[in-house]
């Protein structure tokens, strides 16, 4: 995870919060779809790369889905409770 979070390396997290957005949007299985700084800190013998890169990617702070406006001008219809 410190790969990903990496703050001594400059646009490291923003790389990181991008990559891991995506990343983890569907469930992937190909390593070559893990940058080398994160493949390299997670890998190693008898890691599975891609499993231990999405459990890092948990970690990192998720970008902001912006919120929409309105499609309707209507009120929100009240809901009615039986007695």
């Amino acid at each position: 995870m410190r790969a990903l979070r990496a703050s001594h390396i400059p646009g490291r997290l923003e790389e990181s919060i991008e990559f891991c957005g995506n990343f983890t949007v569907r469930q992937e299985t190909d390593e070559k779809l893990v940058p080398s700084y994160a493949a390299k800190a997670c890998g190693g013998e008898n890691r599975d790369v891609v499993e231990r890169v999405s459990s890092a990617c948990a970690c990192i702070p998720k970008t902001e889905v912006p919120e929409l406006p309105r499609t309707t001008s209507r009120p929100p219809v009240p809901t009615v409770l039986p007695p």
